[in-house]
């Protein structure tokens, strides 16, 4: 072992001493230079957002209400702070019908009465209640303990970020419904001295659909490191170590000094793969100072003591390695550098071009998988990641755009992102889609609410060729439209469930029929009136609603209702508007940040019970009796949502991960399919299965199974054929750079926790994960540099050099 140490040791002094070992290391101090500015801000949250104004309109109807109301109310504060002209174009008769501009709304509020004060008033304020059990505003106590010690120590004695911030809880918790409660902190991105502008944090926000919280902004500062260590640092080192290590193997076996090491009692074998593993402790050394430099400016400016990037080290060295066994290889045959650079160079670039071909292929075979299939009267409709829904056209066995918006059929744009759709529903009663753009809600580190989405029902018919007709506007907070047996639609959110009515109908139930004559009087006005179906529990303030997490579901046979809030599941018969059952299935002392349980985004209705999954695939099975039981249909995968078919009552539940669950409402049942993306009913008990890129399946029921009935997919072409006969076989003959680089982003980017709470997916379980294949890349890279240095030992053992 001794020989070989001292090989090894040599290996690495000859490494060292390269003139470009000291080129290498300051290029890195300049990277992390570069880096180490990038940090973070905290200050108090007083301030609204753009996305804190959940509806502007309730709110300017709260204050006209309030003002009609005797004695002092919240609403007459905030018009007294408001300027006089304001304060008039508010109270005015033709007020109902202006439109509203609600970022000047949102200007005026935080200017003038989040900064006033004189804001807060005894006796206006008298029955606003900041302690709101089990909601999504803090921990039970937290909210009230602050604005008391606010208020304890005299508003007008406040400094002014104190100040905006009480007046900022007093505001939304008058006005809860239309005004978001602050989060504990407001987070900058800084660099240095200077504060990054909050344009820039919002363009990357709204482009990736992340949330402006602590892990929302982190996770943008290691977007900003991610490309300098990935495509920048790993790149160029990786290239400096290959022209330092390129003559390492060939000087090795250089006639007289291979004679040299052979005399000492040394295998052939065992000294080539000491001189491979000597190059490879170099890249390691200067690896972990790079790695190790963005590990500390994470944990010291970013608050992220993470491990990962400690380990992304390893994945340098890996990238070298492989590209330095083939030049190790080229060097025993021909015991030149520059011929070992060169090949390098060459298995590099062929491997960066194939592989990024393969990779943007099976992205788009992955986002081509459907995400929600529908199907009715001789109708196929699906939906993408995307947002695009298409309907299956026999004649050209094509999928055509539906759902689009108007106009632009050709272009097959989408009209809303799948993961903020509630939808589409096939209406039989008319022949119908429907799916409504709904709010993304998620949370920060004190369970704000943040949402985004216009709240839009959209419907299509094929008298319009599926053309996307905008309809109706449910309530703020609404995330699930549920469609009654009789077709009429039903907007369900932590404010209630509500259903609108068409023009002269006034408070009466709907009847069939009523979704296109809403939508067609609805669409053409700037609010729309509801009638409530259900409204949330009284809990002493001015305006109650359901905790969260929610979710809803309805019976298709029969109408009842199922709402998850808070981790308390109720019960309602069809036309109740109390429940028929209330069953605590979570403690309220959930998750820090949620306090009301775990979130399940997936719950299914019948009038045996319900069922209810959480994020891992398990949950609970609640019979009509009320009795609770454990569920776990999907273990260890993360729910989509359910299907319920109208006629046999059975549940299809999908999975972001594969499985399908097909049962009934008691929690029988069995996974009928490990590769399925959506699932839907049909006519006659048919199910329906997203099974392949731009692939629909229909299953007939076979006895206590299914059968394969039918297929819906385009004929593939040439471009499917290039990257099935070309692309693939020469993806699997080289080292995936591409797939090893992506593996390095992953672990500069974070972990899997903190990226949920950056894009709002710990509250929602229908948003699907940003996801990628770590160990992959890993196996195939390590096969390929096993096999190429394998090869050369093989040639280096029989060869007399």
């Amino acid at each position: 072992m001794r020989p070989y140490l001292a090989i090894l040791k040599d290996s690495v002094r000859e490494a060292v001493r390269s003139r470009t070992l000291p080129f290498l290391l300051a290029f890195f101090t300049v990277v992390l230079a570069g880096v180490a500015p990038l940090g973070l801000r905290d200050e108090t949250a007083w301030r609204l957002e753009s996305g804190d104004l959940l509806d502007a309109r309730l709110l300017l109807g709260e204050l006209r209400r309030d003002e009609a109301k005797a004695g002092p109310q919240p609403g007459d504060q905030v018009l007294a702070a408001l300027p006089a002209d304001v304060r008039r174009a508010v109270l005015s008769t033709e007020a109902d019908a202006a439109p509203v501009d609600a970022e000047r709304l949102r200007s005026l509020l935080n200017d003038d009465v989040l900064t006033a004060s004189g804001f807060y008033d005894e006796a206006a304020f008298d029955g606003v209640r900041f302690n709101r059990p089990n909601n999504a505003f803090g921990a039970p106590d937290e909210e009230a303990g602050e604005a008391e010690r606010l208020l304890a120590e005299g508003p007008k004695s406040l400094p002014a970020e104190r100040l905006g911030r009480l007046n900022r809880l007093l505001l939304s918790a008058a006005f809860p419904q239309a005004i978001a409660a602050p989060q504990d902190e407001r987070v900058f991105l800084i660099y240095g001295p200077w504060d990054l502008p909050e344009d820039f944090t919002e363009f990357f926000a709204a482009n990736l659909g992340l949330e402006l919280n602590r892990s929302g902004v982190r996770f943008i500062a290691r977007l900003l490191i991610e490309p300098m260590a990935t495509w920048v640092a790993g790149p160029v080192g990786v290239l400096i170590a290959l022209l330092v290590t390129a003559s390492l193997i060939p000087q090795t076996f250089e006639a007289g000094a291979i004679d040299l090491l052979l005399s000492k009692p040394v295998y052939r074998t065992a000294t080539f793969l000491t001189k491979f593993a000597g190059g490879c402790v170099f890249v390691g050394l200067a690896g972990l100072y790079l790695c190790g430099g963005l590990w500390l400016i994470a944990g010291v400016r970013l608050g992220v003591w993470d491990a990962g990037l400690i380990a992304a080290a390893g994945i340098l060295v890996m990238q070298f390695a492989v590209l330095y066994s083939v030049s190790a290889a080229v060097g025993v045959l021909w015991q030149n550098a520059i011929v070992c650079v060169m090949a390098s160079g060459v298995v590099w670039a062929l491997s960066f071009v194939v592989n990024a071909a393969w990779h943007q292929f099976e992205l788009w075979a992955e986002q081509d998988r459907p995400a929600a299939v529908v199907a009715g009267e001789g109708e196929v409709f699906q939906a993408d990641v995307h947002g695009r829904v298409t309907r299956w056209e026999p004649n050209a066995r094509e999928w055509r755009p539906a759902l689009y918006p108007p106009g632009r059929r050709d272009e097959a744009e989408t009209v809303i992102p799948t993961y903020r759709l509630a939808g589409p529903h096939f209406v039989p009663a008319e022949r119908s889609l429907a799916a409504l753009e709904i709010y993304s809600v998620s949370g920060g580190p004190g369970g704000t609410v943040r949402s985004t989405g216009s709240r839009r029902l959209y419907t299509a018919t094929a008298a319009n060729d599926w053309e996307g007709t905008a309809g109706a506007v449910a309530p703020p907070l609404t995330t699930h439209l549920l469609i009654r047996p009789d077709g009429a639609p039903l907007f369900a959110g932590r404010l209630g469930v509500y259903t609108p009515w068409a023009e002269g109908e006034g408070p009466e139930a709907p009847t069939a029929g009523m979704l296109a004559a809403a939508v067609q009087w609805i669409a053409q006005q700037t609010y729309p009136q509801f009638e409530p179906v259900i409204v949330p529990p009284a809990d002493g303030s001015r305006s109650p609603s359901f905790a969260e997490p929610f979710a809803a579901a309805i019976d298709p046979q029969t109408g009842d209702l199922a709402i998850y809030a808070g981790g308390v599941l109720r019960l309602y018969r069809a036309g109740a508007a109390e429940p028929a059952a209330e069953i605590t299935l979570y403690d309220a002392d959930g998750p820090a940040g949620k306090p009301g349980g775990p979130p399940a985004v997936v719950v299914a209705a019948g009038e045996r019970g319900a069922l209810v999954v959480a994020g891992e695939g398990v949950g609970k099975a609640v019979a009509a009796d009320g009795s609770v039981r454990d569920f776990a249909p999907v273990p260890g995968h993360r729910p989509r949502g359910f299907a319920a078919d109208p006629q046999t009552g059975r549940l299809a539940l999908a999975t972001h991960g594969g499985p399908l669950w097909v049962g009934s409402i008691d929690g029988r049942g069995e996974i009928v399919t490990t590769d399925a993306s959506a699932g839907g009913w049909g006519e006659e008990g048919a199910l329906w299965i997203g099974s392949g890129p731009d692939e629909v399946t229909q299953l007939q029921p076979n006895g206590d199974g299914f059968r394969e009935a039918a297929q819906f997919a385009p004929e593939p072409g040439w471009l499917a054929d290039f990257h099935r006969l070309a692309i693939t076989p020469l993806h699997y003959l080289l080292p995936d750079s591409v797939g090893l680089s992506a593996t390095l982003s992953q672990l500069v980017l974070g972990g899997e926790v903190e990226t949920q709470e950056a894009f709002g997916a710990d509250l929602d379980l229908r948003q699907p994960l940003l996801t990628s294949n770590f160990w992959g890349p890993l196996i195939h890279n390590f096969a390929f540099m096993a096999a190429i240095l394998a090869l050369t030992s093989w040639h280096v053992s029989r060869t007399d050099f």
